[in-house]
């Protein structure tokens, strides 16, 4: 469900569906116990992310890794790559 909520601009409903719960507030209440957050704070925790990294200065030119780690541009978790010295 983090992943949809992540990836797409499914509801919580929706997102809740795809992974196979019928009830929205069942899936909210999963997702709460598994992740300490409600879909919706989820959401605004990445959204939150993804503008603060957007409004910092950009890091030294030529960088290999997420400027917020595991947080692309698209908001898609990411392995952050490392130049070999």
């Amino acid at each position: 469900m983090a992943r949809s909520l992540r990836e797409t601009d499914l509801t919580i409903e929706q997102a809740g569906r795809k992974v196979g719960w019928q009830s929205r507030n069942r899936a909210s209440e999963a997702f709460r116990q598994a992740t300490g957050l409600t879909p919706s704070r989820y959401r605004i925790m990445l959204a939150t992310q993804y503008r603060r990294h957007h409004d910092q200065p950009r890091g030294i030119a030529g960088s290999t890794t997420a400027c917020v780690p595991g947080l692309s541009h698209s908001g898609v978790e990411t392995v952050q790559n490392r130049r070999s010295s």
